[in-house]
């Protein structure tokens, strides 16, 4: 769909982007300059423009030595192997991991060469010291049409042999293999049939998309899942036979923007990067309705009403994330006592208080609310699951039972090993975070 193509879940750039673009500095704030500019809906022009600016700071930097790239961004070096033409994407990876703090220094091969130089011990690609090679194959190089011909699962099953061996070889240069899942094609030969016939291409792709994480699991291999991102836009909308016929583009070039997103996610990811606090408003988010006009009867949730329903898939959705280990939060203009109690007293509410880490809800701006919670969220360097506002370093044996239920209630993990170590920590809540002293009223 185009709102997912399109990236249409972030701010659109400003008139004067490109201005904006040509004024950032090597200085103190170019780290900060460019992640700004990058995270916005930028098209695959604009991404290869501030790709470009990057690179052109980081020569300037490297000239005077006052600011030295990356500018205190986190740098990974990516290698790309594919089949196709990846020139025209490599700029846009590189430009969607500055919205992540990346530093993507991205080594490719020329056309048509990326298997002899990832089998080549010597090749200058096996030597670059990659942190993480990305294998960008589909079907075209995996399944050829007269192999698939011969059966469908026995093209599948050395489909997935040969990506195996390749995540082995990357695997033995030190870096981190990233294999993708196959896009089904736009168009099948007999429709539905194709997932039943013995030939079928259809059968084939999914055969390989299925068994692709048992066969790569030995080279400690990534999965970037391109085959349900195509299936999310669009597959008629995915491929582009032209572009493919004249440039030998494995996708629609309208596409690239937001596979260098699904993969820049994945790179930070491994990195230690991924978002892990959804914050939640609770008026007409939560629940439909607002809690202080209409009471905690008056608000709009659960089955009986298309809109109460569609706010209970909402509260259902964001369990799944806590499941996940995502820590959940609330920041919204209302009244802390009101909002508590319609937490814990609503019918139809899926979530309940313990399920958040944190709960503003004041009548202070949001952006001040969310710098607050970075603050006391984010963890402290002795102990990663411990708010660093909070910690305190306590002797062995210190946290009981009990408080590791709340600690495993508060950021949605367990204890870590670090935190089982010889040293551990306590939480002083009381007077230290105003909310918190409701989750966790007394500690031993």
């Amino acid at each position: 769909m185009a709102l997912d193509r399109d990236l249409a879940w972030l701010p659109q750039p400003p008139l004067d982007w490109r201005a904006r673009l040509t004024a950032v500095a090597c200085d103190a704030a170019t780290g900060p300059a460019l992640i700004a500019l990058a995270t916005l809906a930028l098209d695959g022009n604009q991404l290869t423009a501030l790709t470009r600016r990057r690179d052109r700071l980081a020569r300037d930097a490297a000239q005077n030595g006052d600011h030295t790239a990356p500018f205190g961004l986190d740098q990974v070096r990516l290698g790309v192997v594919g089949g196709g033409t990846l020139d025209l994407l490599v700029p846009q990876i590189a430009a969607s991991g500055l919205r992540h703090g990346l530093w993507l220094d991205i080594v490719g091969t020329g056309f048509g060469m990326g298997m002899g130089e990832l089998l080549d011990p010597g090749s200058a690609f096996r030597q670059s010291e990659c942190d993480a090679v990305l294998l960008a194959l589909d079907h075209r190089d995996l399944l050829p049409a007269g192999t698939v011909a011969e059966g469908a699962d026995a093209a599948a099953a050395a489909a997935l042999g040969r990506i195996a061996t390749l995540a082995g070889i990357i695997r033995e240069t030190g870096a981190v293999p990233i294999v993708q899942t196959l896009p089904a094609p736009g168009e099948t030969l007999l429709g539905s049939f194709d997932v039943w016939r013995d030939d079928g291409l259809a059968r084939a792709i999914a055969g390989v998309n299925a068994g692709l994480r048992e066969a790569v699991a030995s080279s400690g291999a990534v999965v970037f899942d391109a085959g349900g991102l195509a299936a999310t836009i669009g597959l008629n909308e995915w491929h582009d036979p032209a572009s493919w016929f004249m440039a030998k583009l494995p996708f629609a070039p309208a596409c690239a923007p937001r596979y260098a997103e699904g993969l820049a996610r994945v790179i930070a990811a491994l990195r230690g990067r991924s978002r892990r606090v959804l914050v939640l408003d609770l008026d007409n988010t939560l629940w439909g309705g607002i809690l202080g006009d209409d009471g905690i009867a008056g608000i709009r949730l659960g089955q009986g009403s298309a809109e109460g329903e569609a706010h209970l898939a909402l509260q259902a959705h964001a369990l799944a994330l806590r499941g996940c280990g995502i820590v959940l939060a609330i920041s919204s203009k209302n009244d802390e006592a009101l909002v508590r109690k319609a937490l814990q007293d609503h019918p139809d509410m899926l979530l309940r208080e313990e399920h958040f880490a944190a709960i503003h809800a004041n009548w202070i701006d949001k952006a001040t609310n969310l710098e607050a919670m970075a603050e006391t969220l984010s963890p402290c360097r002795n102990c990663p699951t411990t708010p660093r506002s909070m910690c305190a370093r306590w002797p062995r044996g210190a946290i009981s039972k009990r408080s590791r239920y709340r600690l495993r209630t508060a950021h949605a993990a367990g204890i870590t090993p670090a935190m089982r170590g010889a040293a551990r920590c306590r939480h002083a809540v009381q007077g230290r975070m105003p909310g918190w002293a409701t989750i966790w009223p007394a500690w031993p």
